[in-house]
């Protein structure tokens, strides 16, 4: 097979100047994303919104929790599982699945620029636009999510290394995988089935991909099957007008801008890598992208405080969904308008090279913009939910009562604006997880409903009409718990 990574054409040329501030601008992007991510893993914030409910059915059972018959879900809790075999250590095992959630997205974009690096290192752009795009959404166990960022890799290395034994392991692999993780799955799988072939039909060496998009496009037909027979009542739920709409739309003007502006920006990147041999592209295009890139950082400064003070709060918005994918849309077309005359050459591997890019000020300005923005908001993320599960803790252990009864305006201390990221069905699962240092003495049980009144009569804590847990088991695994009074 060929070697992808050096073209027998250009299998000696020097990278040029663009690739190498490209480089050296990549790796300090990187790095300071994965420093945000891991501040967001270590106060907990993956367990926002439905991730806490994940958490506390894993630390209780030591067994993946699959939802909505979303299979996949297992294998990412696969380190909160493990560590669950390791340690009683509540903390590390809150660490563990945090942890094993946002890397994730980080993980996918390290790969992504390992892919790229060599070849076309401004591919990582439109990765990069992806994750900020994604930002406004707060979920971190959504499967929906998980499958985009798994599938950037795929869809980077079909354009760079498609000769290469690794892209075609991972692409039977990830194949069967989306089908497991959600019912929009197809939707990814077709994207990447259409990119094989569009990789197939540029260059006569990787006709065989053929069959790569066979696989995808087989994939995205049973999880279609899958999604229109076997969906569940909660993601009929979804397609309701009402509910459809709030789950498309973010809840704020700036988010709506931020999205817009990423649109704008790959748009114009795609478009730009096309047309970098022309010298009036290159004359209006650079300070553009340069220009509107900058405003992303100040967006994302804006969103941030909103969050702060608990507006522009939500589990997920679909449509930064749709963005993400229509980024990698825009990174194949890229690749596939890119005039590298080895493309024509019998045999030869796609010749994405350094030759003919956008000035490199423009591309490294735009890099360094995205990373800022997304770090920022990622801070701003885990900073919002740092300050509301202080509140929390302070809540469960300064009161006198044993067991505190949660509603939607009770108790007092979480009705403030900036709780609102807290403030949710999932509240008085996060109490158990979220508590003060057990050397500080028990806490009081927060419980949805009329939980309180039955828990001495039954030992049972009922959380909702449909969760319920033994008191003695909750003790054991999150205590100690102030025991309710007898009857």
């Amino acid at each position: 097979m060929n070697d992808c990574t050096q073209p027998p054409t250009a299998m000696h040329a020097p990278a040029s100047p663009v690739a190498r501030r490209l480089r050296r601008a990549a790796v300090p992007a990187l790095l300071l994303i994965g420093l945000g991510y891991g501040i967001a893993a270590l106060v907990g914030l993956p367990l926002f919104g439905d991730g806490g409910h994940y958490f506390v059915m894993v630390a209780m059972d030591g067994a993946p929790l699959i939802s909505q018959g979303r299979v996949g879900a297992a294998l990412l809790q696969v380190p909160a599982l493990l560590a669950w075999r390791l340690t009683d250590d509540l903390l590390l095992l809150r660490h563990a699945f945090a942890f094993g959630y946002v890397l994730i997205p980080w993980l996918s974009l390290c790969a992504c620029w390992w892919l790229v690096r060599a070849r076309a290192p401004w591919l990582l752009l439109f990765a990069l636009l992806s994750l900020l795009a994604l930002q406004i959404n707060f979920s971190a166990v959504s499967e929906l999510l998980a499958s985009l960022a798994l599938a950037w890799p795929l869809a980077l290395a079909l354009w760079c290394h498609p000769d290469r034994d690794g892209t075609w392991a991972y692409g039977l692999v990830l194949a069967p995988l989306l089908v497991l993780l959600h019912p929009l799955g197809f939707l990814v799988a077709w994207v990447l089935a259409l990119s094989a072939l569009a990789v197939a039909y540029r260059g006569s060496a990787h006709r065989a991909l053929r069959w790569l998009a066979a696989w995808f496009g087989l994939a995205g037909l049973v999880r279609l099957g899958w999604t229109l027979v076997g969906s569940t009542s909660y993601e009929r739920g979804r397609l309701q007008p009402e509910s459809a709409t709030h789950y498309l739309l973010p809840d704020s003007s700036a988010q709506l801008a931020l999205l817009a502006l990423v649109a704008l920006l790959g748009l114009l990147l795609m478009l730009g890598l096309w047309r970098a041999r022309s010298p009036a592209v290159r004359r209006w295009l650079a300070p553009v992208l340069l220009g509107l890139g900058w405003f992303l950082p100040l967006l994302a400064l804006l969103i941030g405080a909103e969050f702060l003070v608990g507006t522009g709060v939500k589990l997920k918005a679909a449509l930064s969904v749709v963005l993400g994918l229509g980024l990698l849309v825009l990174a194949s077309l890229a690749c596939w308008l890119e005039p590298g005359p080895t493309w024509a050459a019998p045999g030869v591997p796609p010749a994405m090279a350094v030759r003919g890019a956008l000035p490199a000020r423009a591309l490294t300005g735009l890099i360094a913009a995205v990373s800022a923005a997304i770090l920022i908001l990622v801070l701003a993320r885990a900073g919002a939910w740092w300050t509301a599960t202080r509140a929390l803790i302070n809540l469960t252990i300064d009161t006198e009562a044993t067991c505190l009864r949660y509603a939607a305006n009770t108790p007092y201390g979480l009705q403030w604006p900036w709780m609102v990221i807290i403030d949710d069905w999932v509240v008085p699962l996060n109490a158990l997880v979220f508590r003060a240092d057990p050397a500080l003495g028990p806490i009081a049980l927060l419980v949805g409903g009329d939980g309180c009144e039955g828990i001495a009569a039954t030992g049972m804590v009922h959380f909702n009409s449909w969760l319920a847990r033994p008191f003695a088991d909750l003790d054991a695994r999150f205590g100690p718990l102030r025991h309710p009074p007898g009857p």
